[in-house]
């Protein structure tokens, strides 16, 4: 019959509750017995003292102090004293109990002691205190000494009766312990019988806590522990046969996260790496995800995506979820890659998010594609941006000298202009024309790459001379032309001379068109120990606006804004620019502070001078 471990310990606790309630009653029961005795061993010790009362009383009598009244009335003390002795009852706060029946027959005695003690004394009080007073004293005396004598023998067996009391309490005290010891052994023994199988419980437990399912609980008993431990030992044959379910789903599953194409990552709270897959850690550069476990995603962010990443991952705390934000990515030697990072939330049990779960895909190339699409489209709107600009300056500047063309062959066919007039006007303007063409032909040389030089040793002062010279521009009155050339000798160039002498004569002719009063100042000079020469063409006009500035050397900039004011093509800078960086040299435009425009061309003096020379020394 199966005993259940509850009604084995109710048992013995019932047992204990008797045991120590069964002491408590006997030891209060012999404790106001004691008690009781002492009360009666004081009431048998006051007849002593009632005793010689009584004989005071009575010689205070026979003297002629004393009344019979106060003897009698001390007789009645004595009685009474005697009575509540033997009957028990309350004197004062006092409670007595009865005497115990052991001293019923030495009680007698001593009330028949009395009895004779009372006749004698009624007989001494009834006679006259001056007849026979001193042999009625003496017989007096003699019975209360015996009363006395009688009392104290009462109170030292009642005195034996307590002591002998106390050593049965004593000897019950002991057995009463040793009954609880008893009890409480036989506790500490089933405590041990059902703690054995819970540490054998325990140990199992931190075992398969610790991994190990090779565990298992002895089976002992016939109670509930026998029913735990089998069905811990089932619980563990289940764990084991899913414990081998979850290794090899395990495996398959790792197997696909660490050789996903994508790249995998989870992190925590603060960003810290907590796991990542082969693609993860080599697309960022790393032989193993060790080198990256335990340190902060942002290390991995390139700077220019860290206040995105930051906002990103923010937002992934409050809410959960992120989902394709693009962000460039660190290599573990510097470089950086595109990608689209998306990231879920990892919840605990009370549904506090704890641990982000990241996917991350490598976007280069779409980026480089989208890069690509994106200079295309740009370029294709430069392009068609520049057709249409082409097409309406080209058209207005093939109008602009036809229509005077057209203009004097009418008034010359009516006589009312001077032919040789017309013809000096026709024939200007067919040289606006020819100039375009050959701006246009220019352009498409340059665009396509099809340029070439002739080189050829001249001095660039030659140049300038002969422009000024031999009249290739159109002076204006009021504006003077200032030359501060260097010498000869230290100005020659291994260059296209006719290329140098359309780049001058472009500069000049600009310089002249927006000056209207004032000078024009040409400056030569060689720099860095002749390997350089510098060319400054200055004017004292307005200056270049300065919207035109950072695009002055582009195609039509000068008639995107000087459009209708001025002749021109807007295509001279342009042409002056890659005409001097195709000699290896540069170009540039600036205002003055005092007024005007500068152009600044800088020219190596020889084909195998290096221009890297120039910009360093420059910079210095």
């Amino acid at each position: 019959m199966k005993i259940l471990i509850a009604a084995k310990v109710a048992i013995l606790i019932g047992i204990e509750i008797v045991l120590i309630a069964g002491s408590f009653g006997y030891l209060a029961a012999h404790e106001a017995q004691n008690q009781l005795i002492g009360n009666s061993i004081n009431i048998a010790g006051k007849n002593r003292f009632l005793t010689a009362s009584v004989l005071l009383q009575t010689e205070y009598y026979l003297s002629g102090s004393g009344t019979s009244l106060a003897v009698e009335e001390s007789l009645r003390d004595l009685e009474a004293n005697l009575l509540l002795l033997r009957d028990g009852g309350e004197a004062g706060r006092i409670e007595l109990g009865a005497l115990p029946p052991g001293f019923t027959e030495e009680w007698g005695i001593i009330y028949g002691q009395y009895s004779a003690f009372e006749d004698e004394t009624q007989a001494v009080i009834a006679t006259n205190p001056s007849e026979g007073a001193v042999a009625s004293t003496t017989e007096l005396r003699q019975l209360g000494d015996m009363l006395i004598a009688s009392s104290d023998t009462l109170v030292a067996d009642l005195g034996i009766y307590s002591n002998d009391s106390a050593r049965q309490l004593i000897a019950m005290q002991v057995l009463l312990a040793f009954l609880n010891i008893g009890v409480h052994t036989l506790m500490l023994y089933l405590i041990l019988r059902i703690l054995k199988p819970i540490k054998s419980l325990t140990k199992a437990a931190i075992a398969v806590r610790e991994g190990d399912l090779s565990a298992s609980v002895p089976i002992t008993g016939s109670d509930e522990l026998r029913e735990l431990s089998e069905s811990f030992n089932s619980m563990l044959d289940s764990l084991k046969e899913s414990a081998t379910s979850l290794a090899k789903e395990k495996v398959r599953y790792q197997d696909l996260y660490d050789n996903a194409p994508d790249l995998y990552c989870s992190t925590d709270l603060d960003g810290l790496l907590l796991d990542c897959n082969s693609s993860y850690f080599k697309s960022l550069g790393y032989n193993k995800k060790e080198e990256l476990i335990g340190k902060f995603v942002f290390e991995s962010i390139a700077e220019s995506s860290l206040d995105a990443m930051h906002e990103s991952f923010e937002q992934w705390k409050r809410t959960g979820n992120i989902v394709n934000k693009e962000v460039w990515l660190k290599r573990k030697d510097g470089t950086t890659f595109p990608a689209l990072i998306s990231a879920s939330a990892i919840h605990d049990a009370d549904g506090a998010i704890v641990a982000s779960n990241v996917a991350i895909i490598d976007v280069t190339e779409i980026s480089e594609t989208k890069r690509q699409l994106e200079k295309a489209n740009a370029r294709l709107k430069e392009l068609d941006r520049m057709k249409n600009e082409f097409l309406s300056v080209a058209s207005h500047e093939l109008r602009t000298p036809i229509q005077p063309i057209m203009g004097v062959a009418a008034l010359a066919a009516r006589g009312a202009m001077s032919n040789e007039r017309a013809w000096e006007i026709v024939i200007r303007e067919a040289k606006r024309l020819q100039n375009l063409a050959n701006d246009l032909l220019d352009v498409t040389r340059i665009e396509g790459r099809h340029i070439q030089l002739r080189r050829e040793r001249f001095c660039i002062n030659d140049v300038i001379r002969d422009i000024l010279h031999e009249g290739k521009i159109v002076h204006r009155e009021n504006v003077q032309v200032k030359l501060e050339l260097a010498a000869d000798e230290d100005l020659n160039l291994d260059a296209d001379k006719s290329r140098i002498t359309q780049v001058i004569n472009n500069l000049l002719g600009n310089a002249i068109k927006f000056t209207k009063t004032g000078s024009i100042t040409i400056v030569t000079k060689p720099i860095y120990d002749r390997r350089f020469i510098e060319i400054f063409v200055s004017d004292t006009g307005a200056g270049i606006p300065g919207e035109i500035l950072p695009i002055l050397f582009s195609k039509f900039a000068t008639k995107s804004v000087e459009a209708g004011t001025e002749h021109g093509t807007g295509l001279g800078l342009y042409i002056c620019k890659e005409i001097i960086v195709a000699h290896g040299g540069s170009i540039t435009g600036f205002n003055r502070d005092e007024g005007g425009a500068t152009f600044r061309i800088l020219l190596p003096a020889s084909r195998w001078t290096s221009m890297a020379q120039d910009r360093t020394t420059d910079a210095q």
